[in-house]
């Protein structure tokens, strides 16, 4: 029977009091008849799935497609379920249940999935179903208790061992896993080995229990599951492209011959029907250097990351999904959202706020502290913003979930208002400083580019050089426009102050959390799901900018240290893959977004200007313009309107000097001066180990470029803050923030001076190595005197080469004058 409406209503005031658990336990006869279909549909698909392996084995022709696979994969969903289940009545098998779910998520996550993996995911089914079986075990607290217990501690770290190995094996293209696939077969039969031995040891301690549970399991599993070299035979099967790959590696003597050979790999490639890119050609080239072990416990941080990130948004779509079960019927939207303040407001923000705050002026006589976000809440410029961020899904309806979620990521010390005001305008606010911190960044690698040492320049090319390296974030970055608040007459609203103080504290809360994701797994990202890992959220607009501007940032220290050192070719490898799964996250957000808009019928030029500050325009115009429904008259339009940069500039300058918008919304500020000193500078500023020390809000001239050209208008304390926090995370070798050791031994590297980077007189004395001040004057005198003798060198040349000429041309004329008395 339901629950009647008043004891509905105590689960909903005190849900966290209430065991799920418990209420399922009350109800054995309903739990053992969903056990029984759940049983009964995974008995079916497993059944199928066994009979692709025996079919696959048997067969001279192997050939397994997408559906075989997705066949394959199909009863670990089923075995999910159960697990959910049974883990309700005995909570022992609750950590299992925990680590399967996330496993099995990543995998599904995939875009292909690969039919060796598919194979182990079954094999690992098979042994998880037994669990269905385990009631009579947790009835006597006995011995086999506590054995099954280790068991399934076991069992966990297998399955978390399984998983680590499907994130390695996954980062390498097909063409690559099947070349090198005498390197996987082990560890893929060891995994198959392990679950079957492990199902055959919770049977056995089932059948010790219970003769009656026996005879239940004799019927399903027994029949189901065939010797284990039927699954062995599976996974060494290939198809006939496969095996005269394999053929070939053998016969030429192995994987690393095959990679040395140019052409034998191009032939490979085009068997395969895969191309040889330069990164699958370096892929190779270094998984010939560390062998597969290594390489796991390389990976484990990373695979940790993205563990971590699936566990989360698992649980907060469990606890959506509980939280709309439990909702009284008679109840409304607005009860589910814990804010005190935004639960009372569900339909009347600014309404709710006004009288909130005109009580507090008519009870205390004083402004409430608070009022000045009234601005942010009821002008509709601001609107979009606010719904943007918490629109989770891009769905363009806010739910009741993504209201109180967006509520419960407020800083506890801030108020509601002020959370909301933030949206509205600081986190645009802060992505401009974000925007002009990486185009400087950008333009001090692009700079340091030639300066590196000459070793290192051949494996860092392709960082620079294609498209999807580092020239696509530019694309991103310079995306954003600059102007919007200013063009609605906003770029001086009331309250800067205390938003910028709000700004400066998410600014340094966002870097600090953003540092601990990234330093983990050393600022590798593999792939968009390490993208999306550390970002923490679906909606990665909102923390592009700042991720960016940190992994630019790591990228320029290591550049610096290829100034005088030659490093790893895995080490630029690795950076160009970081970028690469960079933009691949962004790309992927940016389709599910065109997506959603289509479906609702949305024009999609007007979304891509006002989204995210126009963060995706560029990339759209760029890569999918031509596919769009767009007609090219927006894309003449977009030209004219950005035709010639520097006249933008001197717009923008104009207009804030004047202090009136800019003329146009569609102009995009352009990127800070991008001359090579002045990017060096700001980089140096930005990562702050170089810059000298700024008064606090003046930022180090990076302030004049965001109060004289765009919207941040109001001081920069933010990134005083962030030099100091980046200052101060700085190891004390520098050569620790390399994700591979330096190659030995190190060739002799002559020292190269400091490039001169707008204080040149200062910059030289720097030069002048343990020299003494009296020297150094010395030496300073001597450089001053030098470049006079070579001005007033030049003055004089040009005085003679002046009086020469004139001395011809008199001469000239004296000739001509001459020739015409002599004439008859």
């Amino acid at each position: 029977m339901p629950p009647n409406v008043s004891e509905a209503g105590v689960l909903t005031k005190d849900f966290a009091a209430v065991s799920i658990a418990h209420n399922i336990a009350n109800d054995t006869d309903s739990t053992a008849t969903k056990l029984a279909s759940l049983i009964k549909t995974g008995q079916a698909r497993i059944t199928t799935a066994q009979s692709i392996v025996d079919n696959a084995a048997g067969s001279e022709a192997f050939k397994v497609g997408k559906d075989a696979v997705g066949s394959l994969l199909a009863p670990v969903k089923d075995v999910v379920a159960i697990l959910d289940l049974v883990g309700s009545v005995h909570p022992a098998v609750s950590a299992a249940v925990a680590v399967v779910k996330i496993v099995v998520q990543l995998e599904l996550n995939r875009l292909e999935n690969d039919k060796h993996i598919a194979a182990l995911y079954f094999s690992m089914s098979d042994l998880l179903f037994v669990l269905a079986y385990l009631d009579p075990v947790f009835k006597d607290d006995d011995g086999l208790r506590s054995q099954l217990e280790k068991q399934l501690k076991d069992i966990t770290a297998n399955i978390n061992s399984f998983g680590n190995f499907c994130d390695e094996y996954y980062k390498h293209k097909s063409v690559v896993r099947t070349i090198f696939s005498t390197r996987y077969k082990g560890q893929l039969a060891d995994f198959a080995k392990n679950f079957t031995d492990q199902k055959g040891e919770l049977q056995f301690l089932i059948t010790q229990k219970s003769a009656a549970t026996v005879t239940a399991m004799k019927g399903s599993l027994d029949s189901m599951t065939k010797k284990m070299d039927k699954l062995v035979q599976f996974l060494d099967k290939k198809s006939p492209d496969e095996q005269k790959v394999a053929d070939m590696v053998a016969s030429h003597g192995g994987e690393a011959a095959v990679v040395g050979d140019e052409k034998l790999l191009n032939s490979i490639g085009s068997k395969l029907g895969e191309k040889m890119t330069s990164d699958i050609k370096q892929d190779m080239k270094f998984t010939l250097r560390s062998s597969l072990d290594d390489a796991l416990q390389a990976n484990h941080a990373m695979y940790n990351l993205k563990f971590d990130a699936v566990r989360s948004q698992l649980e907060h779509a469990i606890q959506h999904s509980t939280e709309t079960i439990l909702s009284r019927l008679d109840s409304g939207p607005h009860d589910l959202i814990h804010d005190e303040d935004i639960r009372t407001i569900w339909k009347a923000v600014h309404h709710h706020f006004s009288q909130k705050f005109a009580s507090h002026q008519r009870t205390t006589g004083q402004i409430h502290p608070d009022f000045w976000t009234l601005n942010y809440m009821s002008k509709v410029i601001f609107h979009p913003a606010i719904g943007d961020a918490i629109d989770e899904d891009s769905s363009g309806y806010l739910s009741v979930t993504e209201v109180d979620h967006f509520f419960q990521k407020k800083p506890k010390e801030w108020s509601s208002s002020e959370w909301i005001a933030y949206w509205a305008a600081g986190w645009y606010k802060n992505t401009i400083l974000f925007k002009h911190r990486c185009m400087a960044l950008i333009t001090s690698l692009e700079a340091g580019r030639a300066t590196v040492v000459p070793a290192n320049k051949e494996y860092m090319e392709w960082y620079y050089t294609d498209k999807e390296g580092l020239s696509a974030i530019r694309l991103i970055v310079d995306s954003i426009y600059t102007n919007v608040l200013g063009y609605h007459g906003e770029r001086f609203a009331g309250g800067s102050d205390r938003l910028h103080a709000l700004r400066s504290e998410r600014m340094a809360s966002e870097i600090e959390s953003m540092k601990s994701q990234l330093s983990k797994p050393k600022y590798q990202l593999d792939d968009e799901d390490s993208v999306l890992a550390v970002c923490g959220a679906q909606q990665m607009e909102l923390s592009f900018m700042c991720l960016t501007y940190l992994l630019l940032l790591r990228h320029k220290k290591i550049l610096d240290l290829a100034q005088k050192y030659v490093l790893s070719d895995e080490e630029f490898w690795t950076m160009g893959q970081s970028i690469f799964s960079l933009q691949g996250a962004f790309d992927k957000r940016y389709r599910d977004l065109m997506e959603g808009w289509r479906q609702q019928r949305l024009d999609i030029d007007v979304q891509l200007q006002s989204f995210a500050a126009g963060m995706f325009e560029a990339w759209h115009m760029e890569n999918y313009e031509d596919d769009s429904d767009s007609d090219s008259e927006s894309e003449g339009e977009n030209e004219e309107s950005g035709t010639d940069n520097e006249e933008g500039n001197n717009q923008e300058e104009v207009a804030a000097e004047a202090e009136q918008p800019v003329d146009g919304s569609g102009d995009k500020d352009d990127a800070p001066d991008t001359k090579q000193g002045d990017g060096e500078d700001k980089a140096k500023e930005a990562i702050g180990t170089e810059a000298k020390s700024e008064p606090a809000g003046t930022d180090g001239g990076e302030e004049s470029d965001d109060s004289s050209s765009d919207d941040s208008d109001d001081g920069d304390d933010a990134s005083v803050v962030d030099e100091k926090a980046a200052a101060e995370e700085e190891p004390a070798n520098p050569l620790d923030i390399l994700v591979f050791a330096l190659p030995t031994p190190q060739p002799e590297v002559v020292e190269k001076p400091a490039q001169v980077t707008g204080n040149e007189e200062a910059d030289e004395d720097e030069d002048v190595d343990n020299a003494a001040p009296k020297k150094r004057k010395q030496s300073k005198l001597e450089r001053r005197v030098a470049a006079i003798e070579t001005k007033l060198d030049s003055i004089e040349k040009i005085l003679k080469d002046a009086k020469l000429d004139g001395i011809e041309k008199l001469l000239q004329e004296m000739l001509l004058a001459t020739k015409g008395n002599t004439q008859p």
